[in-house]
């Protein structure tokens, strides 16, 4: 997170439905009704403000700050107007005209009337402009409003978990928030424009618990500066509290371990010391139990750091064991999907107890009864079974009469906090050897050296593959529940392209793709089950909320970030030029980025179904995106001739290749619906950007785009009608001599790096970096065009193909 940023002086202080109103002037004659209250709170600023005529406290860290100002509505701010001569294709479209004006009678103070006419000015970029632009960069920072930062010392934390809920307020309607949960604290978010409505740190809470009476409700119990309490009580998503209240414990319990008082004070939850994990190798380990607030933790029995937590939301059921007096095994399913979808995992332990005479399983099911009963979890308590029988459950869920025969084998290393650093004073993850194995029933296995299967998850349940841009050889892969295993290898992007054509075309979880970064801090509602969230997602945010679904919100807000932040980094490019700096155009996009990162970890391929049918939004945002990404790809590839030497020019040339990755991604969504398949490929941002993707650097980046060029040259998948067409229109537009983009296709797909000089353009010859990623996709849009739907190709288009593939 970029923590460099200063926000305009020109800022206006927008209100929000659970803020207290005040105006503050710095004028003589100003008069304010604000009794303000300050308290340093672990080494940041935290506070409320309690207003004579309203009856809510405020927690808007935004508020608390000496010296706060809003522009009285009265006042006015005078136009800077930029002349740039040199703006044509990076001029602002129409639409994008009225989104700013409309969008900037929110944000910013109002214009006055005599000047309204320089927005119509294509060639010139306004003030309010780059305050809309401003304001979103420092929300998507996570910084609150103020007018000197100065005196606000709080650095912002990266969001760590993000969950829609409702604030219920007794009597009073409740309205829509975003729960966002950080290191030290969390935050409150209007979900509608993304700015902070209230803060609190983990150090003021004094209580929680879910709500049994009231399905899906949960109360916060914090203190106030002032050290009165006030009780937070939200309403979640259907089937979303459990994972929403797991993992504000979780932040919680995180904070307080540490802290240096529960350093100093030792463990402070029950532990039991003298457990024993039975093992699939039918063996033994010594280790301790901890039943901490969010889960039953495993800890090392010499250095008491932790080896595993096993979360009480995904312990199904416990049994003990029959033929053993501790023995007791805990069935563990850490997706969300139903145990009819996969076997629940076996973990098992003999557990002794402190107390002479004790029961050590029985002690520990009666604690585990009290977390259970906070987070309103039933505890299952199922008949007793032999240890031979867990074992047999345990080797039975890799029979190859259960996942069937391998069809895939790729020896990785396995990070786990079993294997890490002893050396290391800090907890790190070591890595371990194992097999990943993918099987013809849809399967995913990780062997041990031993040939015993350590897990066993459907394909069905991936949500992502996360290839790490960090790093050469390490990927992620994200499972249902939110259940992340980190691996490496040598051979990544074959690992990966395997995982995801197994994934994709054999058990249509056509909602996996290949992202950098993990979706925590992104996503907003949980992985239920996937027929029931696509019948329901519409009426369960509508109906509940009082609000507009997930994909509405998301589509709102990134029509609004990118159309004002393409509008501005055109600016800056082609009126700059080269005395821009990539690490300044990287800063400046990071609104943009964060917004349809948000976009790619809330709508679902499969869900884009539940977008507005608005043309005015998806066109928008097309269009608004593809400027962006074009007018960026021009820069980089420009400069790239006269670049400095160096790998911190390289670096940032990387960090804005890693800006526009999820913006193609976002792309890739909004073409594949009706409006968006049929509109793209006849603006000038797309065909602009077609010329340039050729040149990318980067083969990520390269794997994203051509993935776009696929979403407009395949038909649509999920639709009833295939709409030929609009394929004929698209393939006629794209596949021509000028685009030349057979040849690169080809190339691509061969792993050639030599690119066409035929591009159109006069950047020459440049090479392109190709991956099996940037293979695959190739391989099935040539595929597409020249078998599966020939019929929408022509033969100029086919013979074209056929004329390069005999060249390489």
């Amino acid at each position: 997170m970029n923590t460099d940023y200063r926000p305009d002086p020109l800022i206006a202080q927008e209100d929000h439905h659970d803020q207290t109103e005040f105006s503050s002037s710095y004028d003589s004659d100003a008069s304010a009704s604000v009794d303000f209250v300050q308290e340093e709170v672990m080494g940041g600023l935290s506070g409320f403000i309690a207003d004579t005529n309203n009856e809510e406290q405020c927690n808007d860290p935004g508020q608390i700050v000496k010296g706060h100002r809003n522009i009285r509505p009265n006042q006015s701010i005078e136009n800077i107007v930029i002349n740039a001569d040199s703006l044509n294709e990076g001029s602002v479209v129409e639409d994008s005209r009225n989104v700013i004006q409309s969008l900037m009678s929110s944000i910013a103070a109002p214009v006055i009337d005599d000047q309204q006419e320089k927005h119509n000015n294509p060639k010139s970029i306004n003030a309010e402009v780059k305050l809309a632009h401003d304001e979103y960069k420092r929300r998507f920072q996570g910084r609150p409003t103020t007018t000197s930062s100065d005196i606000y010392t709080m650095d912002p934390e990266p969001c760590t978990g993000k969950f829609i809920v409702t604030k219920v307020r007794g009597w009073r309607a409740g309205y829509a928030r975003i729960l966002s949960l950080h290191k030290t604290y969390f935050t409150t978010l209007d979900p509608e424009t993304h700015e902070i409505t209230n803060l609190w740190y983990y150090a003021q809470v004094r209580n929680y618990m879910a709500l049994v009476q009231e399905e899906d409700c949960m109360l916060i119990d914090v203190l106030e500066n002032n050290k009165s309490s006030i009780k937070l009580k939200f309403k979640c998503a259907p089937k979303n509290r459990n994972e929403a209240l797991t993992s504000f414990i979780q932040h919680v319990y995180r904070y307080e371990t540490a802290s240096s008082m529960v350093l100093n004070s030792g463990n402070r939850h029950p532990t039991f010391e003298r457990c024993q994990r039975l093992t699939r190798h039918r063996t033994r380990i010594d280790s301790s139990l901890m039943c901490a607030p969010h889960g039953l933790v495993e800890l090392h029995p010499t250095t008491g750091s932790e080896l595993r937590t096993y979360l009480y939301r995904h312990i199904r059921a416990l049994s003990f064991f029959s033929d053993d007096t501790n023995g007791i095994v805990f069935y563990v399913n850490e997706t969300n999907n139903s145990i009819k979808s996969v076997k629940c995992e076996c973990k098992a332990w003999f557990v002794l107890s402190s107390q002479i005479g004790g029961s050590g399983r029985s002690e520990l099911v009666t604690l585990l009864k009290n977390k259970f009963d906070v987070l309103a979890i039933p505890l299952t308590v199922s008949e007793s079974v032999t240890t031979h029988a867990v074992m047999d459950m345990k080797y039975g869920r890799a029979l190859k009469s259960v996942v069937g025969e391998r069809i895939g084998e790729f020896p990785v290393r396995k990070f786990s906090l079993r294997q890490q650093d002893k050396s290391q004073s800090t907890q790190s993850e070591g890595p371990r050897f194992r097999s990943l194995v993918l099987t013809r029933k849809g399967y995913i296995l990780e062997y041990d050296k031993s040939g015993n299967a350590a897990s066993c998850r459907p394909l069905n349940d991936v949500m992502n593959i996360v290839r790490h841009s960090q790093t050469s050889d390490q990927f992620t892969i994200e499972f249902k529940g939110g259940i992340q295993r980190r691996y490496a290898s040598i051979q990544r992007e074959t690992v990966i392209v395997s995982i995801l054509d197994a994934t994709v075309y054999m058990c249509k979880n056509f909602d996996v793709t290949v992202t950098d970064v993990v979706s925590t801090g992104y996503k907003m509602l949980s992985c239920i089950e996937e027929d029931e969230m696509r019948d329901s997602a519409t009426s369960v945010a509508q109906n509940l909320f009082q609000m507009d679904p997930i994909e509405t919100q998301c589509i709102k807000i990134v029509y609004e970030v990118c159309t004002v932040t393409s509008a501005y980094i055109q600016y800056l490019c082609f009126v700059k030029g080269s005395n821009l700096i990539p690490q300044h155009a990287t800063n400046e996009c990071l609104g943009a980025t964060e917004v349809c990162r948000e976009f790619n970890a809330n709508v679902y391929i499969q869900s884009l179904c539940n977008l507005p049918d608005e043309k005015k939004l998806i066109e928008g945002t097309i269009r608004a995106l593809w400027g962006l990404c074009s007018t960026l790809l021009k820069y980089i590839n420009g400069c790239s001739k006269q670049a400095p030497s160096g790998s911190t020019y390289t670096a940032a040339v990387q960090d804005i290749y890693a800006a526009i990755v999820p913006m193609f991604q976002t792309l890739y969504r909004l073409m594949m619906t009706e409006i968006g398949y049929s509109f793209t490929a006849i603006i000038k941002e797309m065909t602009g950007a077609l010329n340039e993707i050729w040149m990318i650097q980067d083969s990520f980046g390269l794997y994203w785009a051509l993935k776009c060029v696929s979403a407009l040259l395949l038909p649509r998948p999920f639709t009833k009608e295939r709409d030929n067409l609009a394929e004929l229109h698209n393939k006629g537009i794209l596949i021509t001599p000028k685009t030349s983009v057979a040849v690169n296709l080809v190339r691509c797909m061969v792993g050639n790096t030599k690119i066409s000089e035929n591009i159109g353009s006069d950047h020459g010859e440049l090479s392109a970096i190709c991956s099996d990623l940037v293979s695959m996709v190739a391989s099935n849009i040539i595929e597409s065009i020249l078998c599966s739907h020939h019929d929408t190709s022509t033969t100029i288009q086919v013979a074209s193909f056929i004329g390069e593939i005999s060249k390489e």
